[in-house]
């Protein structure tokens, strides 16, 4: 016997695997020496079916064989995975065979002996058992065209017989479960509660598919059989129509009432209320273990609002999701982290989705952190960090029968480094990145006017804004952030001796848990830093922690820094100072977030030396304007100053 690694499932009794050994470990150089290759010299090419090309898919490099051309894409097999996938003919580049085709494809094609693997959920049943992980694989027969095997999982205590376990569970009509904590597994949202928070989900399976197929059959039955009464007691498991007039199992739930009953749809979770003449007997042959399965999504409250957006990004219209889960008890609800696939292919974390736009909203109901003036306001509302666009897009994604995403997740969490880098001697370090990040700059054109957001406040002369129309580039970034920090294999080691006053980075605020870019301002004598969120304009302090502080990746240094120093011109304090009452006040202007600016003036600020904009803010949300100068005037904490405009 020999060890192996299950790189992936074809079917139910199919798999390809890597010898563990001394070729796996030439072919992690060998793929490092690709990523370095691919980063310093992307080529494109022009490709011809049978040739081998070196191939960047979803941040992670490939050595693949072109097998079909379609248009822009090509079929590709992965010689080291072995698997094939439709990619972009753009993300190929040529390879070097001198230097990467050396090594032959490390994938190799079996067999299990004895199994089945045409039953339904045989595949899913195999992925669950032996994807990704290490096995001892005995040899039953091979040759030329054929390798068969049997694989053994000797992690455990006692050696599981991965052969004999499938043909077991063929034997058994077993309910679907999710994985242990740390798996991954492809579903479909079916229904959401925002009252408990609880997410119903349908395992993407041959089982789940075949049951939701027979039952359709069944009801087209049902609907052409003349009504009949049926017993209707709690607990009865029956056909019962839906609003959408499509039949679908349901449990009784309690004693029916006015010729009417509560039921449950078993495979999808919600609840309803029929007329029991909608009710019909189930065959016998549809006693199936109910489909919809219990989860809640990891850091994310199941607001309304957030049940809301959660079915606009995964409508029951064949939407697929990546489940990861976190956890995954044996009693009580497992918690999972939800991925979706974007039309371009990439895969985005629901759950970071939620999560920063809920964050986003609510960041009007704190205030400054690094005054006491915004400590004495702390009670009152403040700005907002972003308007309520949708983020991720709730676009359809492919239905039940296109290839799946979970390799490309799988992927996305080996542990590799990110492509954008910097080179390993500076990893090793620690080093932040030192390349800065540009700042954006309001230039003075068209008509004088710019729709800004303000992401943060502490008085009119103390203000950052963010363009308005840039807001969907920081969307995305974040929720790209939150997707990268939140693998282990991209937390780097962190030397606190290498952090200086002036370097970028990302930082995981103490606040919300959630990852930002940020500038070091100064080193404090307890290992912590000072930093400035620079898309947002506020200041905070954090331990220099791997944990809390990371390199900034290039890729995420490309969007300008959002935040805008800006100042309310016309207007000055009614006293000698901005007073608290002042400043909160003025926070509660700005409440609505999402403002029209005038720029009065564009001018650099004198301490720290950044673009500083003189602005008139105007709320343009209702029917009538509201100017905030007039609003502060009026209130008695402003005066007019007669510059730049008669009050």
């Amino acid at each position: 016997m020999f060890a192996v690694t299950v790189t992936w499932v074809l079917s139910g009794s199919q798999l390809a695997f890597r010898i563990i050994g001394e070729q796996q470990d030439r072919l992690e150089d060998l793929l490092s020496e690709i990523e370095v290759s691919l980063l310093d010299n992307r080529q494109p090419v022009s490709p011809i079916i049978g040739g081998f090309y070196l191939a960047q898919v979803d941040g992670t490099p490939h050595r693949v064989q072109v097998t079909d051309i379609l248009d822009d894409m090509v079929s590709a097999f992965f010689v080291d995975i072995g698997d094939t996938e439709l990619v972009s003919a753009r993300s190929l580049s040529p390879l070097d065979a001198a230097r990467f085709g050396q090594l032959p494809g490390q994938a190799l094609h079996a067999t299990l002996s004895g199994v089945d693997g045409d039953r339904p959920g045989a595949r899913d049943a195999l992925s669950r058992l032996a994807l990704r992980k290490s096995l001892m694989c005995q040899v039953v027969e091979a040759d030329d065209s054929r390798l068969e095997v049997v694989l053994f999982d000797t992690s455990g205590d006692d050696d599981i017989n991965i052969n004999s376990t499938l043909r077991e569970l063929a034997e058994a009509d077993t309910p679907p479960s999710l994985p242990p904590a740390g798996g991954i597994v492809d579903a479909f949202v079916v229904h959401v509660s925002a009252q408990t928070g609880d997410v119903f989900v349908q395992l993407d399976t041959a089982d789940a598919h075949e049951v939701c197929e027979r039952v359709a059959a069944a009801g087209e039955a049902a609907s052409a059989a003349p009504a009949a009464p049926v017993p209707a007691a709690p607990g009865t498991l029956l056909l019962a129509r839906y609003s959408d007039g499509s039949w679908y199992r349901a449990c009784v739930q309690a004693p029916p009432q006015q010729d009417t009953a509560s039921v449950l749809f078993v495979d999808y979770g919600n609840t309803s209320v029929v007329p029991l003449s909608e009710l019909r007997a189930l065959p016998a042959t549809l006693r199936h273990p109910a489909q919809a399965l219990t989860v809640r999504l990891s850091g994310v409250q199941m607001t309304d609002g957030a049940a809301l957006r959660l079915t606009e990004m995964v409508p029951r219209d064949g939407t697929r999701v990546v489940l990861r889960v976190t956890s995954n008890p044996a009693a009580g609800v497992p918690e999972v982290e939800a991925y979706k696939r974007l039309e371009n292919n990439e895969l985005v974390s629901i759950n970071a989705t939620l999560a920063v736009e809920a964050h986003m909203s609510s960041r009007a109901d704190r205030v400054s952190r690094q005054s006491s003036t915004a400590s004495a306001a702390a009670a009152a509302p403040s700005v907002s960090r972003q308007s309520s666009t949708a983020s991720l897009p709730a676009a359809a994604a492919p239905a039940r029968g296109s290839p799946s995403p979970t390799e490309q997740l799988l992927r996305l969490a080996s542990p590799r480094p990110p492509p954008d880098a910097q080179p390993a001697a500076d990893a090793a370090l620690g080093r932040l990145q030192l390349q800065p990040v540009e700042q954006y700059r309001v230039q003075r054109d068209g008509d004088g006017y710019l729709d800004v957001t303000v992401s943060f406040c502490s008085s009119p002369w103390n203000i950052y804004v963010q363009p308005y129309l840039e807001g969907g580039k920081l969307r995305a970034l974040m929720h790209a952030m939150q997707e990268h920090y939140s693998q282990p294999a991209n937390v780097q080691p962190l030397r606190p001796d290498a952090v200086a006053g002036g370097q970028f980075c990302a930082v995981k605020n103490p606040e919300d848990e959630l990852w930002y870019r940020a500038r070091v301002e100064t080193r404090l004598d307890n290992d912590q830093v000072t930093i400035k969120f620079v898309d947002f304009g506020d200041f905070s302090y954090v331990p220099l922690e791997p944990g809390r502080v990371q390199p900034l990746p290039a890729a995420f240094r490309q969007l300008p820094a959002q935040a805008v120093k800006a100042r309310l011109g016309g207007v000055r304090p009614a006293d000698s100072d901005w007073t608290i009452d002042d400043c909160i006040a003025f926070q509660r202007l700005l409440g609505a977030g999402v403002f029209v600016a005038e720029l009065l003036e564009l001018s650099v600020d004198t301490i720290t030396g950044e673009q500083l904009i003189l602005v008139r803010l105007v709320d343009t949300s209702e029917a009538e304007d509201v100017f905030v100068d007039r609003v502060l005037v009026a209130a008695g904490h402003a005066v007019h100053t007669g510059q730049y405009y008669a009050s």
